[in-house]
């Protein structure tokens, strides 16, 4: 676990920024009165919904500093069949121990996914961060049994 004292906070990587601003972000729904197609949680036309920087300074302390991910591979829109390697990061550099669930769906606003890997109860790495672009996990996504779907 970081070290939380002094300047410690001054280590917070850009994928933790990231996570605390979607996170703190306030919704835009329907109800908001907005003449797009918005929904409850991320939508293609609000995202994470509007920035509330002063959730997200409040959310900046050693027990509130969300969990990093990213996937590093296949590419956003990259066509792929087979056994597609998926090459990723996650990590909690805040705590001591976290988990994970890596899931998968097509289209832009997906309503269901499917999960493809997952663990709980891991060592979390403190010197390793988001920043390195390493990736830390691997798995493997049989799509041979998916349909092919068009893209936008």
């Amino acid at each position: 676990m970081l070290p939380v004292g002094g300047l410690a906070l001054q280590d917070i990587s850009a994928e933790e920024v990231r996570q605390i601003l979607e996170r703190s972000a306030q919704d835009i729904t329907p109800t908001d009165g907005t003449s797009y197609a918005v929904s409850v949680g991320w939508d293609k036309w609000t995202g994470y919904g509007q920035l509330n920087a002063k959730a997200a300074v409040d959310m900046v302390s050693a027990m509130t500093i969300p969990p990093e991910a990213d996937m590093t591979a296949p590419d956003w829109y990259a066509l792929v069949d087979g056994m597609v390697p998926v090459p990723f990061y996650a990590n909690a550099r805040w705590a001591s121990t976290f988990g994970y669930t890596l899931e998968f769906a097509a289209g832009v606003e997906p309503t269901s996914f499917t999960p493809l890997a997952s663990a709980s109860g891991l060592a979390a790495n403190p010197a390793l961060s988001s920043a390195d672009l390493a990736s830390n996990f691997s798995a493997t996504w049989d799509t041979t049994s998916l349909a092919p779907f068009p893209f936008p």
